[in-house]
């Protein structure tokens, strides 16, 4: 007994390992049916069994496609979309009724076994094969549109094609577009500054400047761009003292 309780710990840890693995799983599971399919053609037989399995596998697709709370969805739907009103309130995504993982260990189980059952030739009931695809055919289209018409009913959508994804290359090309924009706006703010039309030549500031320094020897009072400069003139105690000395 507690062997048995280890070998299903160790093959619960098998399966918790393989579950990040999305591709390769399916590829995996492609592989298998691609080995089934070849089977039956090489053997000339077992259609039942083939039929049965493409049943179950897409009992298990339509079951991925559908919610899991129906009834929440369709009161949603009735009400119209609603904002959280309480702290308790979260963002809930689609559920799926059955989740991915389940989907592929059912079907994957499920093609290993009938690939297994078609080593029993009591297995192999004779059965006129094109009739078993026309009705596959015809029911997989009804089963189909029935599930369009229900996702267009309840408005929701099974699959994330056409949703925008970010990644941290994105939001460093976000960032720096922002940035740069930030930068245009602040060299644009700064160019739009006026400044006096005599400051705007070199050649008018070089010679206020010169200007400026004449007024300063002689004691006048001399102009600036944007204001003037007056240059004290000296005092009667300050000529005394240079007489005296």
């Amino acid at each position: 007994m507690d062997k048995l309780v280890a070998l299903r710990n160790k093959y619960q840890t098998f399966l918790d390992k393989l579950t990040p693995f999305i591709l390769y799983r399916w590829v995996c599971f492609g592989n298998i049916l691609v080995l089934f399919l070849v089977r039956i053609f090489l053997a000339q037989g077992f259609y039942i069994i083939a039929y049965v399995l493409f049943i179950y596998l897409l009992n298990l697709f339509i079951l991925f496609l559908q919610p899991q709370d129906r009834e929440a969805l369709a009161s949603s739907n009735a009400e119209g979309p609603t904002l959280p009103v309480s702290s308790s309130d979260e963002f809930r995504p689609f559920v799926r009724r059955l989740p991915e993982f389940k989907f592929w260990l059912s079907a994957t189980r499920a093609t290993i076994l009938c690939l297994f059952a078609t080593a029993f030739r009591i297995l192999d009931i004779p059965v006129f094969w094109p009739i078993l695809v026309i009705y596959f055919i015809m029911l997989f289209v009804a089963t189909m549109r029935r599930q369009i018409a229900d996702m267009i009913q309840y408005h929701y959508l099974p699959f994330n094609f056409g949703k925008r994804k970010y990644t941290s290359s994105t939001k460093f090309v976000a960032r720096r577009q922002e940035t740069q924009d930030n930068d245009a706006i602040a060299l644009k703010s700064s160019a739009n500054i006026k400044l006096p039309a005599s400051a705007q030549s070199p050649r008018n500031s070089g010679t206020q400047l010169d200007n400026v320094k004449d007024n300063v020897s002689s004691g006048t009072t001399g102009t600036v761009p944007g204001g003037s400069l007056k240059t004290p003139s000296p005092t009667s105690r300050q000529l005394h003292r240079f007489h005296r000395g």
